[in-house]
C-alpha cells in the first residue's frame, strides 16, 4: 500500500524543488488539482497551504509542514463496529423538545 504524502505543486519550479528536498521519495507530487494533503505554491494561490513570492517557499514549507510528517505510517485501519442505540437518548430528546422552544422549532415535529 502506498503511504506517500500527496502534495500538489503550483507554480513554476515548485515540483522540482520539492523533488530535490524529498531525497527519500516520501511524496507523491501532483501538478494538477486533486485530493492532496497539502498545496504548495509560488505566487498568489488561494488554495495554497504554503505560498510565497519566490521559489524559497517550498524550503520553508518542507521544514515546517512536510518533512516531519512525510513517510509516517498511518494507524492501522480497523473494521467498523456497530453498537446498539443508547436507550437513554429518546427521553432526553423528548425533555429537550418540551423545554426549549428554539430546539423544538428546529428539530421537533
Amino acid at each position: 500500500m502506498d503511504h506517500s504524502l500527496r502534495v500538489e505543486a503550483v507554480g513554476p519550479g515548485v515540483a522540482d524543488r520539492l523533488r530535490d528536498l524529498d531525497a527519500e521519495h516520501r511524496l507523491t507530487l501532483l501538478d494538477r488539482p486533486g485530493p492532496t494533503a497539502l498545496v504548495v505554491a509560488v505566487g498568489d494561490e488561494p488554495r495554497a497551504d504554503g505560498a510565497a513570492a519566490d521559489l524559497a517557499a517550498p524550503d520553508g514549507v518542507w521544514a515546517r509542514r512536510i518533512g516531519p510528517f512525510a513517510g509516517l505510517e498511518p494507524p492501522p485501519r480497523t473494521p467498523p463496529v456497530l453498537a446498539g442505540h443508547d436507550p437513554r437518548l429518546p427521553p432526553v430528546l423528548r425533555d429537550r423538545l418540551r423545554a426549549d422552544p428554539a430546539f423544538r422549532d428546529a428539530y421537533g415535529p
